[in-house]
């Protein structure tokens, strides 16, 4: 039985970065990844596949939480790749008529899912960027194809928005809610 629930998990801090395990609370088994030396701070974990999977080999995406790094690693590989995505995107975002600076805004890719072989995430002003893995020295890279998503009007209800991959579709749901309750939901 392989469930699809894994959890990435830090075992310890250490003095020279991260020890990381990816951990299957169902059948309780354990894959231990190479130490993780940089001292970022963690925002997303993505799988591109079950680690367990016997047709697919695993590649595993970590957002960091306050710069513009993916870490990628791919099962079988000996060590992480750190890839900074700010100057691709940015030079994205410039030619399709955004003239923005992200260390501005200190506005990185958040909300990321991996669905039919590429991995998406929500950037800057709301576009969707499609991240495809390459083979070759970086590992990755920004498609510069951005979408504008639509998105709610402006309101005083608190707002959650997340991008879905389920049956080979992409999906991005929003939602507005206040403490105790759900206000509107769009798919």
């Amino acid at each position: 039985m392989d469930c699809t629930t894994w959890l990435c998990l830090l075992a310890n801090y250490i003095s020279k970065g991260y020890k990381l395990f990816l951990w299957n609370p169902y059948v309780l088994q354990k894959i231990e990844l190479p130490h993780h030396a940089q001292h970022s701070v963690i925002g997303d974990c993505i799988l591109s596949s079950s680690p367990t999977a016997i047709d697919q080999i695993c590649s595993i995406f970590l957002f960091s939480y306050h710069t513009s790094s993916i870490f990628y690693f791919q099962l079988g590989y000996e060590q992480w790749t750190e890839v900074d995505y700010c100057e691709e995107l940015e030079t994205t975002l410039n030619l399709n008529g955004e003239k923005v600076s992200l260390m501005r805004y200190k506005s990185y890719l958040t909300n990321p899912v991996y669905c039919n072989g590429f991995l998406f995430a929500e950037s800057f002003e709301r576009y969707l960027v499609v991240i495809e893995q390459q083979h070759g020295y970086r590992g990755l890279t920004i498609n510069s194809i951005l979408v504008l998503m639509p998105t709610l009007p402006s309101t005083r209800f608190h707002r959650v928005c997340r991008l879905l991959g389920s049956n080979n579709e992409l999906y991005r749901i929003e939602i507005l809610h206040t403490k105790y309750k759900v206000i509107y939901v769009v798919v």
